[in-house]
């Protein structure tokens, strides 16, 4: 029974999130469509169509996104978007989750000098990175850790107890 109890409130809360995101967008289409509604009386039926309002309030969602987008690259912008982060959504464990894996993402996006690497362990192997050759045949490696790539453990090794990794899915995502 517990297992039942804990497993449905498990699902509340990570669902949670969801719905008040979607209430906020469905509410966010309602106020579109009504500041729409006075434009798409201005143009013919066949411009407009049965969808109409709802085309042009979705066009003026994206369109105030782009330029919010566009605010937010600015440096006042990014004081404003970290005090709001800090506030409201430091508190929801999936915004943090998916946050760090982006930030890990882009990060390892962004260093097109790492490399994959498989480094013997403790009579195992495990994948790192290549972050620089070292003298006397050392190199320094880093040893990824869940979720992000890029955060993890920082170690020397022989480089004779690393082999570089070729993975096509690497490649294909650039990292």
């Amino acid at each position: 029974m517990q297992f039942l109890e804990t497993t449905v409130f498990g699902g509340v809360l990570f669902l949670l999130p969801l719905v008040l995101v979607l209430i906020v967008l469905a509410h966010a289409l309602r106020l579109a469509e009504r500041a729409v509604q006075p434009i798409s009386k201005l143009l013919p039926d066949a411009v407009v169509g049965v969808g109409g309002i709802t085309i042009l309030a979705v066009a003026t969602l994206v369109i105030i996104s782009f330029i919010a987008g566009l605010v937010a690259r600015t440096n006042a912008g990014k004081r404003v978007g970290q005090r709001m982060e800090l506030s409201l959504l430091s508190g929801i464990p999936q915004y943090q989750f998916v946050k760090s894996m982006a930030e890990g993402l882009a990060h390892v996006k962004s260093d097109a000098g790492i490399e994959p690497a498989l480094i013997s362990i403790e009579g195992g192997w495990q994948i790192g990175y290549f972050l620089e050759i070292l003298d006397d045949g050392w190199v320094a490696v880093i040893l990824p850790q869940a979720p992000t790539p890029m955060s993890g453990t920082l170690c020397t090794c022989r480089q004779a107890e690393c082999g570089h990794l070729v993975l096509q899915w690497f490649r294909q995502w650039q990292l």
